[in-house]
């Protein structure tokens, strides 16, 4: 009877919870062939945050109320099965009673002694010994009927307080995973600060990097507007020099050609000079000759 009312137990409790737990992880399919639509994943476009919240939220109430029927009904079938045991136990007392008071009233006749043999003297003894481990026996039902009967009285505070254990283990299940999926986001966004700060400097240093490289070209272009103009003017200034000496060399022409002329002209008088020296020469020796004759 003990183990019977032990399993009833496990029953009401242990075996119930594995039934909740089977149950609990089909609920999902069953609600989503219950309402006729399909489970929404993250991964498909026309998912939300909201909707899926209002699956988990419906799968959550459907799991526990189912845990909550089954349990009770688990609980009402172990009374019943209780009360129907108690009952015969309470036949069997009965039962037992009566037999002890029809005895008590037959040994209380006086009988004459009969000789008895060994065996039966034995099982005699044996009798008395059983007869007397019975009434412990009884008491030990009794009390744990008793004993059964206070857990079965308050039926609906255990299942209460086993749902609400369920529900703070639940809770806190939901709450550990909220909390691990804030340390993430907290992290994640530490990390995006982060980035955007090195961004921010990054981008900065090219503003910067933007500026030295137009000073650099500014300075870069007036450089070459200086070499240029530079070079304009240097060669303007040797075309000046070189038109310059081309006049020079033109006037140093003309005043070679003109002192040419002048020399040939010297030279012509010169010839002429010397044709008439020698004409007079000529001359005075023909004359000094005749003179010399006559």
């Amino acid at each position: 009877s003990l183990a019977i009312l032990f399993q009833l137990q496990e029953l009401a409790f242990g075996g119930s919870k594995g039934k909740n737990k089977k149950k609990g992880g089909g609920k999902g399919s069953d609600s989503n062939k219950k309402d006729g639509s399909p489970p929404k994943s993250n991964g498909q476009p026309g998912s939300s945050p909201t909707i899926d919240d209002d699956w988990q939220r419906r799968d959550s109430e459907f799991v526990r109320d189912e845990n909550e029927r089954t349990l009770r009904e688990a609980l009402m079938l172990s009374k019943l099965d209780f009360e129907e045991k108690q009952t015969f136990y309470a036949q069997i007392k009965k039962e037992q009673e009566e037999e002890q008071h029809k005895g008590g009233k037959v040994k209380k006749k006086k009988e004459k002694p009969v000789p008895m043999s060994l065996e039966q003297f034995n099982n005699l003894s044996l009798n008395q010994k059983t007869k007397k481990k019975e009434p412990s026996s009884n008491e030990n039902n009794e009390a744990t009927i008793l004993e059964n009967q206070k857990f079965f009285d308050n039926v609906e505070e255990v299942a209460k307080k086993t749902l609400e254990r369920e529900q703070r283990h639940e809770n806190y299940k939901a709450t550990a995973e909220q909390f691990g999926k804030e340390i993430l986001v907290k992290q994640y966004e530490e990390q995006l600060e982060k980035q955007e700060f090195e961004i921010q400097a990054l981008r900065l240093e090219v503003d910067s990097l933007k500026n030295d490289l137009k000073m650099v070209k500014g300075r870069n272009k007036k450089l070459c507007e200086v070499i240029c103009s530079a070079e304009m003017k240097s060669k303007a200034e040797l075309v000046v020099e070189l038109d310059k000496m081309s006049r020079v060399r033109d006037e140093l022409t003309q005043e070679v050609s003109n002192l040419s002329g002048q020399l040939e002209q010297e030279r012509s008088k010169v010839n002429q000079l010397t044709l008439d020296l020698k004409k007079s020469h000529g001359k005075k020796k023909q004359t000094a000759d005749g003179n010399n004759k006559e």
